[in-house]
């Protein structure tokens, strides 16, 4: 039988299929390729465990109020891949922030920004089993005059059966997020703005470049400023440090304590891990502007990642960390020389990315080496210190410069595939300024 004669019973069955998933199942189940089919499950806010100052609200039975530290919480049996609120706000000095945990495990947050009903995901992952779900709010500012309250309608948890997600075929893509320089404030500020960007990306693994909770990475910097804004996405996150998380001592005030074991401390903040033939790198360069030598030959830092790049067995190599070695920032330049070693070593291996922060600006070179020369076979360095801190002008133009970007913050988004990459800049308020592919 030819594959001609048999194409129409197979469109047959597959519209039969699909038409049993949407009327058997029912309107809250869908189909998703490749990745079996997913379950809503809804628990309306009221029906919820209430503690603190929350209430159901006596003239619409079907919200919760939140007025000041309430919890509202429900056991779930199943897997888990998105939690999404149905809320909405009152609004004074700020909208509120909700707050999803997981079994104890914080696994997001959200700016409840509109006084009209509004679902707000997040993506997480939990195997099937008996979980606990608890949604807060904590209101800082409580007055007599003016205060900023949340209205919860119901709780949506989305589950997958157990054929999970496939494995990702041969020659399959994997998408990055990126940005450094990020938290000065909390929500409403560039910060938030940039997150907003990366929440379009649920699955994307998100890379931290450094600089991530101004001034001092302090706990109060981390707690006030990343975790209201990028904070949300902390589960998928893989951050290196910068020189605002460390003090002169290399001492780091909050940083290894918020991100935990992502962060590995025991190899100096250095770690690195696979996706499809990508080996990527994160290095730890946040002291090496106050200590020069912690990034020279001979160093920890160094040991490390010549130890790394020799059990490397994939064939493309992207390598991040904060300070960029070439720049046309105004403030920097191509003064940051410390980084070479990092460079030479890299370049060596044949690295092809390299993604950096510390300069506020974003900006792309063309694949050079590590003294400055343009060759076709260099590494390609992206400076994406747009997260949110305020940006700096363009100076003299650096070598090998091809794109620069002062005025936008906003994401690198790196789609990772066999034999290539792509990019694309985001901008806050839609745009792509630069964007671009590269076949390796």
């Amino acid at each position: 039988m030819t594959r001609k004669a048999i194409a129409m019973p197979l469109a047959v069955v597959a519209a039969i299929f699909v038409l049993y998933v949407a009327f058997v199942l029912g309107p809250n189940s869908s189909l998703s390729e490749a990745q079996g089919a997913t379950t809503d499950t809804v628990i309306q806010a009221e029906t919820m465990t209430l503690s603190g100052p929350v209430m159901r609200l006596t003239t619409n039975g079907t919200e919760v109020a939140y007025y000041a530290n309430g919890i509202a919480s429900a056991t779930y049996t199943g897997s888990i891949s998105k939690i999404t609120l149905d809320a909405r706000s009152e609004q004074c000095n700020g909208a509120p922030v909700a707050e999803v945990f997981v079994d104890g495990t914080r696994v997001g947050s959200m700016s409840v920004t509109t006084t009209a009903l509004a679902q707000y995901p997040i993506p997480t992952q939990a195997n099937a089993t008996s979980h606990q779900i608890r949604v807060e709010f904590n209101n800082d500012l409580f007055t007599s005059t003016c205060d900023k309250n949340l209205y919860l309608d119901k709780v949506t948890i989305t589950s997958q059966d157990s054929a999970g997600p496939a494995p990702p075929p041969t020659g399959s893509s994997t998408t990055l997020v990126a940005a450094g320089d990020i938290a000065t404030g909390g929500i409403g500020t560039p910060a938030d703005q940039t997150a907003q960007i990366v929440e379009g990306y649920p699955t994307a693994t998100v890379l931290a470049l450094g600089d991530l909770a101004y001034n001092d990475g302090t706990q109060s910097d981390y707690m006030n400023k990343y975790d209201p804004t990028w904070g949300r996405f902390k589960a998928r996150t893989k951050p290196v440090p910068g020189n605002h998380d460390v003090d002169s001592a290399g001492n780091y005030p909050y940083y290894y304590t918020y991100f935990g074991g992502v962060a590995s401390q025991v190899t100096g903040g250095n770690y690195s891990f696979d996706v499809g033939t990508w080996h990527i790198v994160a290095i730890n360069t946040a002291y090496c502007g106050d200590n020069n030598s912690a990034c020279a030959r001979g160093s920890q830092l160094m040991n490390w990642l010549n130890s790394d790049l020799q059990a490397n067995t994939k064939a493309n190599v992207l390598a991040y960390f904060h300070h960029p070695l070439f720049s046309s920032e105004s403030t920097y330049q191509d003064s940051q020389t410390f980084v070479r070693p990092i460079w030479d070593a890299l370049y060596a291996e044949g690295a092809d990315l390299i993604l950096n922060g510390h300069a506020h600006l974003y900006e792309r070179f063309a694949p050079q080496t590590p003294q400055h020369a343009a060759n076709a076979n260099g590494i390609r360095e992206f400076i994406v210190g747009t997260g949110g801190t305020p940006l700096r002008s363009v100076g003299s133009v650096s070598a090998n410069s091809q794109f620069r970007d002062s005025t936008d913050h906003g994401v690198l988004k790196l789609t990772l595939r066999d034999g290539g990459y792509d990019w694309e800049f985001l901008a806050v308020g839609g745009s792509k300024p630069d964007s671009g592919s590269q076949n390796l």
